[in-house]
């Protein structure tokens, strides 16, 4: 075999290898491509067209034995799924915060940590910071429950476009009801508004859109 052949033959093998090796990036990147471009196939929940920041707004948590403030800087850093009721809700609520509960024990340890349940009192007249401490800590003790006026919730309730609507009962000894929407809103570590979870709740589902919208 003359020096020349040896020299082409070498070339070819260079050419053939370095072809494959190119070849196989492709269909990587294009894997990838293609599954960043894939829709979510969500079932239970719908996305807004684009993430909605929220504005100011200051309601109060009952941390440990003292009460604190809680503003949007603190809907940052973590996922948050927000629900509005009240404690003394019939039906409704206690239904919504087992559905809750068990979609959170549900999420692999690691989702946990990066999300937040919160419960967003519609009757501030009975339910104290510390009265809904309780109640929230009984569906998981990662829960936190938000309280404040009738005017700051109102206020919050509008930028969630949440509809309640607020007792005008002063009595907080006598028994009444609040309306008020049973849907789930899904907040992203930014703070914005992120999705919606409509009526009615099936935790699986649920499970299942809100891992695919946190592993986006």
């Amino acid at each position: 075999m003359t020096f020349t052949h040896k020299k082409n033959i070498i070339f070819l093998t260079i050419l053939i290898l370095t072809s494959t090796s190119i070849l196989i990036a492709g269909k990587f990147l294009y894997a990838s491509i293609n599954k960043q471009k894939s829709p979510l196939q969500l079932t239970a929940s719908t996305l807004y067209p684009s993430p909605k920041q929220l504005g100011n707004f200051s309601l109060v948590q009952m941390n440990g034995k003292e009460v604190e403030k809680f503003n949007e800087r603190k809907l940052q850093g973590q996922w948050h799924l927000v629900f509005m009721g009240y404690t003394s809700c019939p039906h409704i609520c206690p239904t919504e915060m087992h559905n809750l509960s068990q979609l959170y024990k549900m999420l692999p340890a690691e989702l946990q940590q990066q999300t937040q349940v919160i419960m967003v009192t519609t009757d501030p007249l009975k339910d104290t910071p510390e009265v809904l401490d309780v109640f929230v800590k009984k569906y998981h003790p990662d829960f936190i429950g938000l309280s404040g006026t009738k005017e700051q919730i109102a206020g919050f309730a509008k930028q969630f476009s949440m509809p309640f609507l607020p007792s005008e009962e002063t009595d907080k000894n006598k028994q009444y009801e609040v309306n008020h929407s049973a849907s789930i809103y899904l907040t992203n570590p930014d703070g914005d508004l992120f999705a919606v979870f409509s009526t009615p709740h099936d935790v699986d589902k649920m499970q299942a859109d809100l891992l695919q919208i946190i592993n986006l």
